[in-house]
């Protein structure tokens, strides 16, 4: 009766399995997770509700579970029913007999999907934050370049008819790196604005 009311009320996930990883049992909340039901569960591999794209990652958890027949906290994504990806932590151990032989599988699935978004969420909203802050170094960094150009093209109006080659050349350059610096510094912004994804 004390199992039946902690499988019942555990808030996570939890899934008994065999040795092959074949779903024995599993509570309600896995059935609330997952979109399917009891039945639909009971026989299918536990790897099969990893996202396809995990499926790499979910061998390796349960080879590593079989080596040291506990692990913690291992992030992966699973697939609902309903192909709604979620991000979980997966725990699990290894069952005994009283003799020692190993004999199943427990493991604990907890969502971590709604606390994965916060995070981006702030983030994100740390970045905005950033930016903002960054906007007035930027804009103060962008005078010194300007500034430069704006001489130059001063010293075009006023002198161009007298000034020498070299002197010409020279007001050029000055104004290509000013161009070449203000490119910089508003590249570098735009790159740091924009949102990163990591290439596998």
């Amino acid at each position: 009766l004390a199992a039946e009311n902690i499988l019942s009320t555990i808030p996570d996930s939890l899934i008994l399995a065999d040795t092959e990883s074949k779903i024995l049992r599993v509570n309600e909340r896995l059935v609330d997770f997952s979109g399917y039901s009891d039945k639909e569960l009971i026989g299918k591999s536990i790897g099969q509700l990893c996202d396809e794209t995990e499926a790499t990652s979910c061998k390796k958890v349960f080879k590593e579970l079989a080596e040291k027949e506990i692990i913690r906290n291992y992030e992966l994504i699973f697939q609902t029913k309903s192909g709604e990806k979620r991000n979980v932590l997966f725990s699990g151990s290894i069952v005994h007999s009283k003799t020692g032989r190993a004999i199943g599988i427990e493991c604990i699935i907890h969502d971590i999907t709604e606390h994965k978004k916060m995070e981006e969420r702030l983030v994100k909203a740390e970045r905005l934050a950033s930016i903002g802050e960054l906007a007035g170094q930027v804009g103060h960094d962008l005078r010194n370049p300007l500034a430069g150009l704006k001489n130059s093209v001063y010293i075009l109006r006023k002198k161009s008819g007298r000034l020498t080659e070299t002197e010409m050349n020279a007001t050029l350059a000055t104004m290509d790196i000013a161009i070449e610096d203000s490119d910089r510094i508003i590249t570098s912004l735009v790159d740091y604005s924009s949102e990163l994804f990591l290439q596998p």
